[in-house]
């Protein structure tokens, strides 16, 4: 008869090696390279994709642009067609947005965010959420996009992990969490999560300055986990700050979990969005770095001054590339071999977003954009007789993944209830995070050179009723990316937690589906590829609206208008509608 204790370490050897196996099928890849678009659902950006219509047979789980949609006000209410560039925002805060719109899982509320419409806008209808984006002109202005999930993989099932904002969702692509510390409850069983956007002070207006470096009022109301209501609750344990709620937190992060590997240090870059010129880069809502204190301190004045800032890990757009500024140096530095992280954040700046109503007037660019980033990609060997890889091991076509998401499903309708047919449920696995674990649906292509087949969908077959066969959130971006480089803990998940304070990577969904174990789905993602054949032949994406030469000056104002200037992803900093 064995021992409890062989019993007990039987399963974590089947664990170790699976893991073991799987790193060794994923070691082709050097780069993974995550693209945060700003604000939609699947519903909203791909119901007019033609591969997508009821009877298209793609099984993709997209609403009927032609079906009536409930509405908590009574009766059923028809999809409304507009703009990328809408200009109006719906609401997306978390009580003020995401409570109502879930509406007890009856997902019949994005009916209430009503918006306050500018002067000169109208959207034809009084319930803009309930929308999707007509995929005008010739090319479609979203076929870019379009055509990325015919090529290479879209998912049917990815959750937002957290029901909050902007703010949120880059922390939570960062690092897994926006607790502000990794122990904030003495149980050590319940998470304080931030979960709005910050304040300039406590009940005060909306503020563009966020981090360690903002000034000392700014607040962040924090989400009670036990209850729902939300509080300026984190009192930083640094004596400078005497504000609670204050954006600068102790949590670790991928990046430190990157910076610790053993026996060598993994390299990784952020690109943060373009600031106006003359303004400091850094201190925004979507440069999630800054909030971190071990990575944003010491200040540099009033701006932060840490390690990552001085070596590289941080790169600010525009940047000063010989005679002129470059607002898109990731695709300077893809172009030039000059990509040697091994995991790369890229955030756009306002006019190639996606969000409606930015600073900028216009978010048409963000398609073409993000087929600019995998083009340039794959123009370094993805052809290798006419393009050969990069010769330095810098990011090329056979060595990189690219995971492009949405950092928050930004108001708008998707009929997918997180809670329901199938979804992660709200709050994590055990039983934590249930005030502000999962959100809405929003959209995750994939791209790369190892994967299944052509226009492969993850989670196509299920049908109403059923458990979803592939469910994935931000924790399984983290996830995957901690496997590639070989960083997991071995506490029963690939998380940087603990099995009783998990971030989003520890309980990622992917492995908790009907029939999947350790064994059978041995990574985040890993239903996406087949390490096992070699490299496929890269293809390009020619249906851009904006050809690449538009992201970078002086031809970003011949594209975006005379009087161009790099703005922030959304207005939400300084014209906050959530």
């Amino acid at each position: 008869m064995k021992s409890p204790k062989a019993l007990f370490l039987f399963p974590l050897l089947l664990f170790s090696l699976a893991t073991i196996t799987a790193h060794a099928q994923i070691s082709q890849i050097q780069h993974v390279i995550i693209v945060i678009q700003e604000n939609r659902t699947p519903d909203n950006l791909f119901a007019n994709d033609p591969a997508f219509a009821p009877g298209a047979g793609s099984g993709a789980d997209i609403v009927d642009i032609t079906q009536r949609v409930p509405c908590e006000i009574g009766d059923r209410i028809s999809m409304i067609g507009e703009s990328l560039d809408a200009c109006f925002d719906p609401n997306h805060g978390h009580l003020s947005g995401w409570l109502g719109t879930y509406h007890v899982g009856l997902m019949d509320g994005a009916c209430h965010n009503q918006v306050t419409v500018p002067t000169g806008c109208s959207p034809g209808t009084a319930f803009p959420a309930d929308t999707y984006v007509i995929n005008t002109g010739s090319p479609g202005i979203l076929q870019p996009y379009f055509d990325i999930a015919a090529k290479y993989a879209f998912a049917n099932y990815m959750f937002q992990t957290n029901q909050g904002p902007s703010f949120e969702g880059h922390q939570f692509l960062f690092s897994g969490t926006s607790a502000p510390v990794p122990y904030n409850d003495p149980t050590g069983l319940w998470a304080w999560f931030a979960g709005e956007n910050p304040t300039a002070g406590q009940g005060g207006g909306n503020t563009p300055d966020v981090g360690c470096a903002s000034p000392a009022n700014t607040a962040v109301l924090d989400v009670n986990p036990q209850n729902g209501s939300e509080a300026y609750e984190y009192q930083p344990p640094l004596p400078m700050y005497a504000n609670p709620g204050f954006p600068c937190y102790t949590h670790p992060t991928l990046a430190t979990l990157l910076d610790n590997a053993s026996p060598n240090h993994i390299s990784w870059r952020y690109y943060e969005p373009p600031v106006p010129m003359g303004e400091t880069p850094g201190n925004t809502i979507w440069t999630a770095p800054n909030s971190i204190s071990a990575i944003c301190l010491p200040l540099s004045g009033s701006n932060c001054g840490g390690t990552d800032w001085t070596n590289g890990d941080m790169v600010s757009a525009p940047r000063q590339t010989g005679t002129y500024y470059d607002y898109a140096p990731i695709l300077t530095d893809i172009a030039n071999c000059a990509l040697q992280a091994g995991v790369t954040w890229v955030v756009p700046d306002g006019s190639w977003s996606d969000h409606p109503m930015t600073a900028q007037g216009t978010s048409n660019g963000g398609p073409s954009w993000v087929a600019a980033i995998v083009d340039a990609v794959g123009n370094n060997g993805g052809n290798p007789g006419t393009n050969p890889p990069c010769s330095n091991g810098a990011a090329s076509w056979a060595n990189t993944v690219i995971l492009i998401t949405w950092d928050d499903w930004g108001g708008w309708y998707d009929h997918v209830s997180p809670s329901s047919t199938g979804g992660p449920g709200i709050g994590y696995f055990n039983g934590t995070g249930s005030h502000y674990v999962y959100g809405f649906r929003v959209p995750l292509l994939v791209v790369s050179a190892y994967g299944k087949s052509a226009g492969y969908i993850s989670g196509n077959t299920k049908t109403q009723g059923e458990f979803a066969p592939y469910i994935h959130d931000f924790g399984s971006i983290l996830g995957f990316t901690e496997q590639v480089f070989n960083l997991n803990t071995g506490n029963y998940a690939f998380g940087i937690g603990t099995q009783f304070f998990p971030y989003a990577d520890y309980f990622a969904p992917d492995g908790h589906n009907a029939g999947c174990s350790q064994t059978t789905c041995p990574y985040p993602l890993w239903d996406f590829f087949n390490f096992t054949n070699p490299p496929s032949a890269f293809v390009p994406i020619t249906s851009w609206t904006y050809p690449a030469n538009c992201f970078h000056t002086p031809n970003t104002a011949a594209c975006f208008g005379t009087n161009y200037q790099p703005s922030d992803p959304d207005d939400d900093g300084i014209n906050q509608q959530d």
